[in-house]
């Protein structure tokens, strides 16, 4: 084993002018690549985005973002194209003149990175670290707080213009609710004006008027019919001298002791009926009296002056009966049809009133949420709703980032003994010289019986 050693070692002394020949050139270029390429500074800050400085419970926005959505959100707009293309005229961060757009962009979005991840597991915390890159640790620290300015201002903004637009709309549907629950009510109302003779709440009232109509009705038919009964009954009487004036008397008692009796009681009792037959016995007794008399008076008169009297009183009373009957008429006709159409326009009024409601539930909840989003407005005006704040600022570095100069040295001084290393396995194994008894045994396939060092020429002589 040792003698593998020494062989190999007394190898690498043969070759070590080569060795050191190949690890001097690729070190020294690997220096000289590392002093060609130009410095790099970088200038990095750390935000964070806070939850809101409100408790839930008391006040919200109507912002409704999950941290790490909106800085994402936020990233796509600064890293757009447009913003990078302002970037770089802000800033003078790409030195080749006419290239197209699309390659300046790509070349500022390659000098520029924003990171972003949860602060711990559960958090809604978001940590977001922001990179530039410039020839100037001046520059770089400009660039990095011209990217953190247009974080903030992009994220005041999409937070401010959500909650003014959430605002609007929602004031808009407020005021179209209001006009929806005023028209409705207008409708009710004109709907009440146009059918104030036919409404729920007056059923009642109608159905009792029009039975009152009915009784008052069949009274005034019942008097007429008696009026024109007295009226003749008188004429008779007028006729038969005092035996009419006897008749007369009793038939106007018994008529007045049955209008007592029909107040209190119906026409199916007995004593009604009694009076009632009483009545028609002296009707008849008068006409038949009025029959056997010859009717020798003239046509505008009985020629009784009494008589005639009672016959002008009977007249006036039964032409105002007459009159009235009409009237009843017309009235008892104009309530049955309303009550008829009562119940169409319940059901009519009901689902308007239905509609009133929900309306009015709508127009509820609407203020309601107004007052949510002045609110929410109003926290992200005052900047206590989630917000971006800076833990680190940008700083100017004091030592570039890239090159790693040192590295590049090392990797060349790496390479250079791994290609000196190669270069001479590569001639030991074309050279084909036997040097031991093992490259004898593979060269010529024998095994010798003895192995005779070569000895120096001092030895020698």
């Amino acid at each position: 084993m040792m003698s593998e050693a020494r062989f190999y070692l007394k190898i690498l002394l043969r070759r070590l002018p080569l060795v050191i020949l190949i690890v001097i050139a690729t070190t020294g270029a690997a220096v000289l690549y590392a002093l060609s390429l130009p410095r790099t500074f970088t200038s990095s800050a750390r935000l964070l985005v806070e939850a809101p400085q409100v408790t839930e419970g008391l006040s919200s926005s109507t912002v409704r973002t999950v941290p790490l959505a909106m800085m994402n959100t936020v990233q796509q707009k600064v890293m757009a194209r447009d913003s990078l293309l302002a970037l770089e005229q802000r800033h003078d961060m790409v030195d080749v003149p006419g290239l197209p757009e699309e390659e300046v962009a790509g070349l500022v979005a390659s000098s520029v990175s924003m990171r972003s991840a949860v602060a711990a597991v559960g958090d809604l915390n978001v940590i977001t670290t922001v990179s530039a890159n410039a020839a100037t640790a001046e520059k770089a620290a400009e660039i990095a707080q011209d990217i953190v300015d247009q974080i903030m201002t992009e994220s005041t903004r999409q937070r401010t213009q959500v909650a003014s637009s959430t605002l609007s709309f929602i004031q808009a549907e407020v005021e179209r609710l209001s006009e929806e629950l005023e028209q409705r009510g207008k409708a009710i109302m004109d709907f009440k004006i146009e059918n104030a003779g036919a409404l729920p709440e007056g059923l009642e009232y109608r159905e009792n008027r029009r039975s009152a109509l009915q009784t008052d009705l069949i009274n005034a038919r019942s008097s007429l019919e008696a009026l024109e009964e007295q009226e003749r009954s008188i004429q008779a009487l007028a006729q038969t001298g005092a035996d009419g004036d006897v008749l007369q008397t009793q038939l106007d008692n018994i008529r007045a002791e049955l209008s007592a009796a029909r107040l209190v009681f119906s026409e199916t009792n007995p004593r009604v009926t009694r009076l009632v037959r009483q009545e028609e016995q002296i009707v008849e007794r008068i006409r038949a009296a009025a029959a056997a008399e010859p009717a020798d008076q003239p046509a505008q008169g009985t020629g009784n002056v009494i008589a005639d009297m009672q016959l002008a009183d009977l007249n006036q009373r039964r032409r105002a009966l007459e009159e009235r009957i009409p009237v009843l008429n017309a009235e008892l006709e104009e309530l049955t049809k309303a009550i008829e159409a009562t119940p169409a326009n319940a059901t009519a009024l009901a689902a308007m009133e239905r509609e009133l409601e929900a309306a009015q539930s709508r127009y509820d909840s609407a203020r309601a949420r107004l007052v949510l989003a002045q609110s929410g407005e109003r926290l992200e005006m005052s900047d206590q709703a989630q917000r971006i704040t800076v833990l680190e600022s940008p700083s100017v570095p004091s030592w570039p980032s890239k090159p790693n100069r040192k590295l590049i040295v090392a990797a060349g001084l790496a390479g250079g003994l791994g290609l000196a290393g190669g270069l001479i396995v590569l001639l030991e194994l074309l050279g084909g010289r036997v040097r031991r008894s093992s490259d004898l045994v593979q060269a010529l396939e024998i095994t010798p019986i003895v192995t005779i060092p070569l000895l120096p020429s001092k030895a020698r002589g």
